[in-house]
């Protein structure tokens, strides 16, 4: 059994141990700490210079990694065969010499001090990196091999060495700034390495036939030149930086020039299949291999200034190419909306096809100097720039837009057709052939230059031509859908022959239109619209009628002004020279401003208007209107000062005129002077037409008056025509004799008035005819009663007074229906003291007055006061008397006596007697003794009456009469009293009883308890107390005395303590055992007399001050006889 349970412990701890070894790291088989100590001599291979290491000999093996201190005796220099090992660590000040032999590390390499070769080689072939913070020199072509990251903050001259990159290890792995002038050659076959430092090196080779592949990643920021870049294929070459290839670049791989990169080929022969550039690329040189960049896609910026060959380039979104020399090009693709071509070399490339159809794209011809255009392929978008002349030297299709830049010109003699806008900063030259606009939509011209048409066909678009100056040679076509908006624009209109214009249907408004004819006709009779201005200095021009111009300046041509028809002009007119024929027309100035007729050759017009507003000037000397001219408001003439222009008939407004002179000179007026329509200049028309209108005058306002004693009679009258003065003729009708006279009548009469208007420079004189009217007599001044305005019972007779009136007419007065007054002798007289007096004076009628009546005047009648009235009693009464009679002296009617008791509290009034409503209060009383018809009602002063209260009835306390100790509180019950006074009680000097809350309370069963009851007084009766009254007070009975023990007792016991419940109060209790014979008790206990018999005991509890006594039930004691002494036998 022991045996059994040792074993198992024995094999569990192996396990353990197995258990503990399993989880430790691997250890390679040797894991030596390999150092140079240098004790023996310099040679690498001498076991005495090492120390821990574990090849053979004590030399390093291939899975030492290896330390070379400084301060020691030698530093070591690698001899004949090289060797291998696992990593290597040079520390600061130590030397590492490997000459011509190879040192091959398996692992890292970190040098802090120097390592030195010349033909020879320090490769790493697995990963490892490599870490220089000392210095490495390559004296000869030797070899140095990256596997992983390289790190440089020392020295690295690796003068022709060769750099290779191995190992297969996905990294990513950095690669600082080194630089060779031997080969870097990529042997890695996987795994991205980033140059993060300028490079450079003689040639970069890709590919060397052994499977390389992965990632070379040329970093942002920094400069890697290469005059060779061979053979890119499984590689994946992305260039951030900037790239120089001095002699070629080739291979069937993918070149990625990112857009932080830039891309220098300078070299004389490149192939690549494919090269994707985001960023910028420069290439020049002699020439460029036919079989370069079969696939050659930019997003970025290409500069070509090559004139090899490039066998295609498609040029994609935000991609730019200057083609800045004349190779050639076998395909190229402006492919998308964002794509430029810029060609600026004056010998353009050859490109055998060019597609820029792609919408948006635009090619730039740029160069400085004369250019001719390719017209081939369709544009989109087309412009020039540089300098010089380009020539379009077939037809040109452009389907978006064409720029014409600053210092170029664009000629052609072949047709153009344009789908966009056109800008020219530079000049638009077609010698022939004709221009059209196509597609629908907006087209808009922009620039400073100069465009000229040879012929223009517009159709169904919107054309805004912006601020161009734009010349049309031949015909111009335009459908009747589409718009012209001239904005700020100039058409010159400068052919030889006839030019036709569009179809009248469609009318376009020019901002400034020069027509400068050498010959030929310009489409006359059509409708012309300038909106700025309008020059003639050659050729015909014949508007038709509502043509409208803002400026006109004619220089020279002839100007025919539609017969019969009207030109509008919003702006200044200017003739210099040429013709105006003004024919049978009208021209109509209509600006909203200052306008003026002016220039060095007189205007002969036929019909003239000036409206809109502002001054419009007239002149110079020898300006004329035949027909008619019209002047509006707001508008006014300005005559030039000193000049006399001739004007056939003149109207003003609506209005005509009188023939003379006409204008508006505050220091030398005219014949006619009018400031609403002339300014103040002393320049004048002359009319010679009398063009004004007839008068109407008709007499106005009441034809009937009423004597006043002035002159009266119609004086206003409407006018219609002349301003000139209204004068009136009066004379007397239908027996009124008077006038005929200028003064207005005064006496009352029947008349007849004449008005007559003057002339003036509008209007002819007239007469009303004759308009009759009426003075009537006067009514007088309103008559008004102004007194008495009251009077009293017994008054003597008032004198009535009054005012106003006219004229000398008698006053007399009347009361009409008046009842309490009348007129006596002229006078006021009071009949009563009641009723109504309601008086009139009438003035009477004169020579000059009718008679007049005032308006009622209400005269008020007053009652006469009664003798003083006096209440005389009663001087007191006391609450619950009977109503008493009031008794008063005095008053004038002997009419009805009423009395009142005001605000009292304490009385009222009741079938006319003094009632005493409460025996607290006040009482004061009036009375009133009634009117008649004579007298007012008079009222005695207040009397004031004593009120009192009374007693009350007799008080009696009926119950309780008895009660016990320990009742509850009872109610005390009375009778008797008056009132509502609260009832009180009090026990008085009662020791058996008290009053609580109003309640009689029992305080012992002992003593006395007699008590009273007050009832207060109230506003009515005065207080009273009850006679006393005694309350029998009983003791109360106790509770039941109950015995509780001892139950039982053995004869032999001691006396036992007889113990009780209830009962009540402070009595003793005492006990009795009555007729028991088994026991007794003795000094208050219970004590056995015998074993045998029986025990029936009481108690009882005595009385006290508030309790009876009493006495239990009998207890019964079960008595049980006593064991004997232990008998024993002896």
């Amino acid at each position: 059994m022991k045996t059994s349970t040792l074993t198992k412990q024995v094999v569990f701890a192996i396990m353990i141990v197995m258990l503990a070894l399993a989880v430790l790291p691997v250890q390679p088989a040797h894991a030596a700490a390999c150092s140079w100590d240098g004790s023996s001599s310099t040679a690498w291979a001498t076991g005495a210079n090492w120390t821990g290491c574990s090849g053979g000999g004590g030399v390093p093996a291939n899975i030492d990694t290896i330390t070379i201190p400084s301060g020691v005796p030698n530093q070591p220099t690698l001899g004949g065969g090289g060797a291998t090992i696992a990593g290597l660590t040079v520390n600061s000040g130590a030397t590492l010499t490997l000459g011509t032999q190879t040192l091959n590390v398996n692992g890292p390499i970190s040098n802090a001090g120097t390592i030195t070769a010349s033909s020879g080689r320090l490769t790493q072939q697995t990963t490892g990196d490599f870490t220089n913070s000392g210095t490495v020199t390559f004296t000869g072509n030797g070899r140095i091999y990256f596997a992983g990251n390289v790190t440089n903050t020392g020295t690295l001259a690796l003068g022709s060495a060769e750099v290779r990159f191995y190992g297969a290890d996905a990294g990513p792995f950095t690669v600082a700034a080194f630089s060779t002038t031997g080969d870097i050659d990529w042997r890695k076959t996987a795994g991205t390495v980033t140059f993060a430092g300028n490079v450079s090196a003689a040639q970069l080779l890709m590919d060397n036939g052994n499977g390389e592949a992965g990632t070379l990643i040329l970093g942002s920021g920094n400069t890697f030149t290469f005059p060779t870049v061979a053979t890119i294929s499984g590689v994946a070459f992305t260039n951030n930086g900037t790239l120089t290839v001095a002699t070629a670049l080739s291979g069937t791989g993918t070149l990625t020039n990112s857009s932080t990169g830039t891309l220098n080929l300078t070299g004389g022969a490149s192939s690549i299949t494919t090269l994707a550039n985001a960023g910028i690329v420069n290439m020049s040189g002699a020439s460029i291999s036919s079989t370069a960049l079969a696939n050659f896609t930019n997003t970025g910026t290409v500069n070509l200034n090559t004139t090899g060959a490039i066998t295609g380039i498609t040029n994609n979104a935000n991609g730019t190419v200057n083609l800045t020399n004349s190779g050639t090009i076998t395909s190229f693709n402006n492919a998308t909306s964002t794509s430029t071509l810029n060609i600026s070399d004056l010998t353009p490339p050859t490109i055998t096809t060019l597609t820029v159809t792609a919408a948006g794209n635009t090619v730039n011809y740029n160069g400085a100097g004369a250019q001719t255009i390719n017209t081939v392929p369709t544009y989109s978008n087309l412009s020039t720039g540089g300098s010089g002349i380009k020539t379009a030297g077939g037809v040109m299709n452009i389907n978006a837009n064409l720029t014409v830049g600053s210092v170029t010109t664009f000629s052609t003699a072949n047709s153009v057709n344009i789908g966009g806008n056109w800008t020219v900063d530079g000049t638009f030259t077609q010698t022939a052939a004709t221009t059209t606009f196509t597609g629908g939509g907006t087209h808009a011209c922009a620039g400073a230059g100069a465009i000229q048409f040879n012929n223009l066909t517009t159709s169904s678009q919107t054309i805004n031509a912006g601020s161009c100056d734009i010349r049309i040679v031949g015909n111009w076509t335009h459908g009747t859908a589409g718009t012209f908006n001239a904005q700020t624009s100039t058409v010159t209109f400068n052919g030889g022959g006839a030019q036709s214009q569009p179809t009248t249907a469609f009318v376009p408004q020019f901002y400034n239109m020069t027509v400068n004819k050498s010959g030929g006709t310009l489409s006359p009779g059509r409708v012309w619209t300038v909106t700025n201005n309008f020059l003639l200095t050659l050729g015909a021009f014949a508007p038709a009628s509502t043509s409208s111009f803002n400026n006109a300046t004619l220089n020279g041509g002839t100007f025919t002004a539609p017969a019969g028809g009207n030109l509008n002009v919003s702006g200044n007119w200017t003739r210099n020279g040429g013709t105006f024929t003004a024919g049978t027309g009208t021209v109509t100035f209509n600006g909203p401003g200052a306008q003026t007729i002016g220039g060095s050759s007189a205007t002969a017009f036929n019909n003239l208007i000036f409206s809109g507003s502002g001054a419009k000037s007239m002149g110079p000397a020898g300006t004329s209107v035949a027909g008619n001219l019209t002047i509006t408001s707001p508008a006014t003439a300005s005559v030039g000062n000193g000049l006399n222009l001739s004007v056939g008939s003149l109207t003003l407004g609506a209005l005509g005129t009188a023939p003379g002179t006409w204008g508006y000179a505050v220091a030398s007026p005219p014949a006619y002077a009018n400031p609403t329509y002339f300014a103040n200049t002393t320049g004048y028309l002359t009319v010679g037409t009398d063009t004004r209108g007839a008068s109407t005058v008709t007499v106005t306002g009441t034809t009937s008056f009423n004597y006043n004693g002035a002159p009266q009679g119609p004086d206003t009258s409407t006018v219609t025509g002349s301003s000139g003065a209204v004068t009136y003729s009066y004379a007397g009708t239908g027996g009124t004799i008077y006038g005929p006279s200028s003064t207005k009548p005064t006496n009352a009469g029947t008349y007849a008035v004449t008005a007559t208007v003057a002339a003036d420079g509008y209007y002819s004189a007239a007469s009303s005819s004759a308009t009759p009217f009426t003075i009537n007599k006067a009514n007088q001044a309103t008559l008004t009663i102004t007194g008495p305005a009251s009077m009293t019972f017994g008054d003597a007779d008032a004198t009535i007074t009054t005012s106003g009136g006219s004229g000398s007419g008698a006053v007399t007065f009347d009361a009409g229906a008046s009842t309490a007054c009348s007129i006596v002798a002229g006078n006021l007289h009071v009949l009563s003291g009641t009723g109504t007096c309601d008086i009139t004076a009438t003035k009477a009628a004169d020579s000059n007055y009718n008679s007049i009546t005032s308006a009622s005047f209400a005269v008020t009648i007053n009652k006469a006061n009664q003798a003083a009235l006096t209440i005389t009693a009663p001087a007191s009464m006391t609450f619950g008397d009977a109503d008493a009679t009031i008794s008063y002296s005095g008053g004038t009617t002997g009419g009805a006596v009423t009395f009142d008791a005001g605000a009292s509290t304490a009385c009222s009034i009741v079938a006319g007697k003094l009632h005493v409503v409460s025996g607290t209060g006040t009482c004061d009383i009036t009375a009133t003794m009634a009117g008649d018809n004579d007298y007012n009602p008079v009222t005695s002063a207040s009397f004031a009456v004593t009120i009192n209260k009374a007693n009350q009835a007799t008080l009696t306390i009926t119950g309780p009469a008895s009660m016990a100790f320990g009742d509850a509180d009872a109610t005390i019950t009375t009778s008797g009293g008056s009132g509502t006074g609260a009832v009180t009680f009090d026990a008085g000097a009662s020791t058996a009883c008290s009053i609580v809350a109003g309640n009689l309370h029992v305080l012992s069963g002992t003593g006395t308890c007699d008590i009273t009851a007050t009832k207060a007084a109230d506003n009515d009766y005065n207080s009273t107390t009850s006679a006393s009254f005694a309350v029998t007070i009983s003791k109360a009975n106790q509770a039941a005395l109950t015995i509780t023990g001892p139950a039982s007792m053995t004869f032999g016991d001691a006396d036992a303590t007889i113990t009780t419940s209830g009962g009540s109060g402070s009595g003793a209790v005492t006990f009795d055992a009555g007729a028991s014979t088994a026991c007794s008790i003795v000094a208050g206990k219970l004590h056995v007399l015998s074993g045998t018999g029986t025990c029936d005991i009481t108690a009882t509890k005595a009385a006290d001050n508030d309790y009876n006594s009493t006495t239990s039930a009998s207890f019964a004691v079960t008595i049980s006889k006593a064991n004997q002494a232990a008998l024993t036998i002896t």
